[in-house]
């Protein structure tokens, strides 16, 4: 869960394991508005947070 601006988005684009290779991900962001947005990347031990500019 993720804090945002005040607003709190807790999605999840692949929650499986996967053998290390190189992958795309379809993120649909029809439902939300033109933001900077802070999302985080998870795997294993590994996490980082980077910045999203999303423009509509």
């Amino acid at each position: 869960m993720t804090l945002l601006f005040g607003i709190i988005l807790n999605a999840s684009l692949i929650s499986k394991d996967m053998n290390a290779e190189y992958y795309e991900v379809v993120f649909n962001a029809n439902q939300l508005s033109s933001e900077v947005y802070i999302y985080r990347i998870i795997v294993g031990e590994f996490t980082a947070s980077k910045k999203m500019s999303l423009v509509k």
